[in-house]
This record gives structure tokens, sequence and C-alpha cells, in this order.
């Protein structure tokens, strides 16, 4: 409010300059609870909001903050006010949570997680329908919390990305079979001969039975009593994304043993699909145009 000077209210919009903003996950606390009912003020935003002036409020259009690192990748869009006066938008100092694996019987909390960023430079852009304005963020190693050093913050980072992948890569992977099995479905009316169907049956059972592996599909109660592969991964991956301390070794060596698996469920989809893709294909095809063949001298 300091800074607003006659220059900037005239403006139709100014982004006020931001200070060095420490990395953290904030304090908690409301500020107190007075025992005689008095007012008392809450605690002030322990993450620095980003602000702008709007001289008349926007009536049409988006408005949205997209944050970039320093080499021009976008790091999160965050939802932004379009109220006239002074704005303020908070940034949780995090990615944009990963893309999870689905099809199960529950939502997974990793779909709601991201990792914090590192210290560094960061770019704004204040989108504002077809206009964009910019400014510069400048992050910063908290270091009021001596119990977590710079290096611990670069393995704790490091270790929440390479879960945050691992979830990338179970979905891709999850994509991938869920579209072996469609693939079966719908073309599920035009196998007609024993032999073709009992191959496409066994390939889609074991398609099944490989997905089971990765993630929760079975509910047999009201909770979801099942851990598979994304239980397990997003287990770890959120206690990581969200602790200010170096990573235990036991947390490390978890890590290494669910990315082992990782790589032996790519493998074993890669030799079941090597194994069926090709012939299940050729099969529905020729099953298609032997449809097709009887339906035109149907037809004749």
């Amino acid at each position: 409010m300091r800074e607003l000077s006659q220059t900037i209210a005239s403006s139709y919009i100014y982004v006020f300059p931001s200070g060095p903003i420490p990395v953290t996950t904030g304090k908690f606390g409301s500020g107190g609870f007075p025992a005689n009912g008095g007012w008392y003020a809450g605690n002030p935003a322990s993450i620095q909001p980003i602000q702008y002036y709007l001289k008349d409020r926007v009536s049409s259009g988006e408005v949205k903050i997209e944050i970039y690192d320093a080499s021009g990748k976008l790091v999160q869009t965050v939802p932004a006010t379009k109220r006239k006066g002074i704005n303020k938008v908070y940034w949780n100092l995090r990615y944009t949570p990963p893309k999870v694996a689905k099809g199960g019987a529950k939502l997974d909390g990793g779909a709601f997680t991201a990792p914090q960023v590192m210290p560094g430079d960061y770019k704004m852009k204040l989108k504002i329908g077809s206009k964009e304005y910019t400014s510069d963020l400048k992050l910063v190693h908290d270091t009021s919390n001596r119990s977590f050093t710079l290096e611990d913050r670069t393995l704790q980072h490091a270790s929440a990305m390479k879960l945050y992948q691992m979830h990338e890569d179970l979905s891709a992977l999850v994509e991938k079979i869920s579209a072996e099995q469609k693939l079966v479905k719908e073309s599920d009316t035009a196998i007609k001969t024993v032999k073709t169907r009992k191959m496409t049956d066994e390939y889609h059972a074991k398609l099944e039975t490989l997905r089971s592996e990765l993630l929760a599909t079975k509910q047999k109660s009201i909770f979801a009593d099942e851990e598979k592969l994304r239980e397990q991964i997003s287990e770890i991956y959120s206690a990581i994304s969200y602790q200010e301390a170096r990573p235990t070794n036991l947390q490390l060596e978890r890590i290494a043993q669910l990315q082992e698996e990782i790589k032996k469920a790519n493998e074993n989809y890669t030799k079941l699909n090597e194994s069926y893709a090709a012939k299940v294909r050729e099969a529905i095809d020729a099953e298609k145009k032997i449809g097709a063949g009887g339906k035109a001298r149907s037809s004749n």
C-alpha cells in the first residue's frame, strides 16, 4: 500500500516488484486467542504474495499467472483475481502435480501433491486476456530453519522429483495397458471364431492381471483396502514432498526399490505386448474381413 503512488494509481496495470522469497512450507498458527473476546489479527502470510494493481476491474477475459523457471519451462499456472485495486495472489512455491495412473478403485493423493521448487531465478507472467505483463521472482533458501540446509534441500528435491517421475512413468504404462484392453473390448462383437476369442480373452486377462498389480482396482468394502504400486509410490512421495528435512536412509532405499518395480512392470508389459499384440490385431482384422464379406454376400 505504501508503494502506491499517483503514477501507479493512474496506470491501467502495475506489477509490484517482489523481494527475495524464502522457499518454505510456511508457519503454522493463527495469531492467538484472547480470553476476553477482543479482536486479534491473524499472523501475516508466511509466503510472500505476488501483487499487482488494476485501475479497473477486468470485465472480460481470463486472468492468470504463469511461473517459469530459468530455462523457460512452465512450472505452474495460478488462477489470478481481477478486482479493481491491489490484488494479491499466492503461489505455493510448488510444481504442478504429476499425472497419476487412472482407473483405480479410488482417487490417489499423488495427483494433488507436488514437490517444492528449488531456490533460484523465476519469471512471472501475468496474463489478462490477450495482454501479458512480466516480472522477475527471486527465490532463496530459508536460512531460518537451521536444521534444513541447502544440501539437505537439494537431496530432498531430487528424491521428490524421482518419485514425481515414477508417477508419470506409471501413468504412461497404465494408459498403454488400458488402450490395449479397449482395443480388445471394442472388437468383441466382431470376433466369431473360438480360437480368436480364446486368444483375445487371454490377452485381456493378462493385461488386467498386470494392471491390478500397478494400482488398486478392487474395493471389497466402503474403504479401498488394496495398496499397490501407485499407492506405495504416493505414500513416500507425499511424505518427502512435504517434509523440510533430509530424506532418511530408509526413504532413499525405498525409492530405489520402487524404481526397480517400475522397471520390472515395464519389462513385463513389453514381453506381454510382444507375445500378443501383433497376433491379436491380425486376428481381429481377419475376423472383421470375414464379417464384412458375409454382409456383402447377404446384401447381394
